[in-house]
């Protein structure tokens, strides 16, 4: 017999008749009136082609059929009150769940340690596995081998959901010995110094090019590394520059002998960053939860200056 062929409103009915092993009992508890729960056990014998519950004196007995099936029917039924109920209050420190953010080195270091304090004080059982997010941040949330991509987006498919979490834009980072750090930080020091970049080359590196072709002038690049963290330690122990996220580079000079300086031209490279996830996790109290968790994160950050009128910042 296919599942198909069931009527499973039954289901309920043999629950009642075998826990309570009585048509008027088990009428009472699901609501039913004796005669439909007679007419219910009766269909229920012909499905089953069992008797279900004979006579005995003034008892129904159940059949070695049903006591077979007792347990199974009850743990359905059950299960099936778990899914139609509403769910139960959502407690993140009971949480037990890996989730996997997809996001560059940057966005890691600007977002990482404090969200890592926020899941660690009110979710201690929640993983969170920082995934570099490469070209393509889109496809790993749409195929599900990611909760949530933060990233830079532009135009968003119906299937995907968006909220903007911190903007940020350009600054130069240089050791805090630089000479560039007490003089004044010219257009013309910026092309003559030695500039570190990473690889492969971004939107912001073509636009920086773009800009200063404008002005008739071209980058340096004298150091080339895989990786932003990388540019950061090479910058703080070179006389080079390394033209950085604002919001990492301030994450990073509590730690590291930076100074962070104005870039000298308004470089076009504003940024809005965001975090984005499939519209099949929109009601789910976990995710949900993680999201919210992420704005207070970004809401945490230190707010900058527009492009060019952040004064230079030593570290301690």
């Amino acid at each position: 017999m296919q599942l198909s062929e069931v009527d499973l409103n039954l289901l309920v009915s043999l629950n009642a008749l075998l826990q309570e092993r009585s048509v008027s009992r088990a009428a009472r508890r699901v609501g039913l009136s004796p005669s439909a729960m007679s007419h219910a056990l009766t269909r229920l014998r012909d499905q089953l082609n069992d008797p279900i519950l004979v006579r005995s004196g003034r008892q129904m007995m159940p059949t070695p059929r049903a006591e077979a099936i007792r347990a199974p029917v009850q743990h359905l039924c059950l299960n099936l009150e778990k899914i139609f109920n509403p769910p139960l209050e959502f407690d993140p420190a009971t949480l037990r769940r890996n989730f996997r953010l997809h996001c560059s080195d940057q966005v890691t270091a600007v977002i990482g340690p404090k969200l890592d304090d926020a899941v660690s004080r009110t979710a201690p059982g929640v993983g969170l596995h920082f995934i570099p997010t490469g070209d393509d941040p889109i496809t790993p949330i749409r195929r599900g081998n990611a909760d949530i991509a933060i990233h830079s987006f532009q135009a968003m498919q119906p299937d995907l959901h968006r909220h903007k979490l911190f903007e940020d834009h350009l600054v130069c980072a240089v050791s805090k010995d630089s000479p560039h750090v007490e003089g004044r930080f010219t257009l013309a020091h910026y092309a003559n110094a030695g500039h570190i970049a990473v690889d492969p080359s971004t939107e912001s590196d073509l636009n920086i090019e773009k800009m200063l072709a404008g002005y008739g002038l071209r980058r340096r690049v004298v150091r080339r590394v895989s990786n932003t963290m990388e540019a950061l330690y090479l910058a703080c122990t070179s006389g080079h520059v390394l033209t950085v996220s604002a919001t990492m580079a301030q994450a990073m000079v509590a730690t590291l002998p930076l100074a962070l300086l104005p870039t000298p031209i308004p470089l076009d490279t504003y940024r809005s960053y965001s975090q984005i996830w499939h519209r099949r996790n929109e009601m789910d109290p976990a995710h949900s939860w993680l999201r919210h968790t992420l704005v207070g994160v970004a809401n945490s950050l230190p707010k900058h200056t527009l492009p060019g009128g952040l004064p230079p910042y030593r570290s301690p």
